[in-house]
């Protein structure tokens, strides 16, 4: 997340913050049952980040119009 925050402060790219989709992709090398809840809500600091590095104005409803959340199983780890 330090990473986004430093490339987006010294990018010249500016403009008007607009509602986002966000989407994220769990990756596992283990076929196993997991609580689809508790994945969502492991993204809450994700979010808080986009807020506080300002590529976000809101993680409300207004702002975040979308939260896809996917898993995929790859035993080699790709």
């Amino acid at each position: 997340m330090w990473a986004v925050r430093e490339s987006y402060r010294d990018s010249t790219v500016r403009g008007e913050l607009v509602p986002v989709k966000v989407g994220v992709v769990f990756h596992y090398k283990v076929q196993r049952t997991r609580d689809r809840d508790n994945l969502i809500a492991s993204l809450k600091p994700v979010l808080d980040g986009l807020v506080d590095a300002r590529m976000l104005k809101d993680d409300g409803r207004e702002w975040l119009k979308g939260l896809d959340v996917s898993e995929r199983v790859d035993p080699k780890g790709k």
